[in-house]
């Protein structure tokens, strides 16, 4: 958990449109590539972050709500 987060792991975030190359984002990477594991995981939870948790929360429940069980 104490480990530094590798060059690699960003520019994963990065290919895969988690983080965009704008100048008003890629401060995020950079902020990220300078933390730890652990204090990423142990950061307080802001009103943004519980913004997507609870779009998640519905994306689940709609998933879930659609899926039908056949029975043959």
């Amino acid at each position: 958990m104490v480990r530094k987060v590798t060059p690699d792991a960003i520019d994963k975030i990065r290919l895969e449109g988690g983080v965009t190359m704008d100048e008003d984002s890629k401060w995020l990477l950079e902020f990220w590539g300078g933390k730890d594991v652990a204090g990423l995981l142990l950061m307080p939870p802001t009103r943004h972050v519980m913004l997507h948790l609870n779009d998640c929360c519905k994306w689940k429940e709609a998933i879930r709500g659609k899926k039908k069980l056949y029975l043959v």
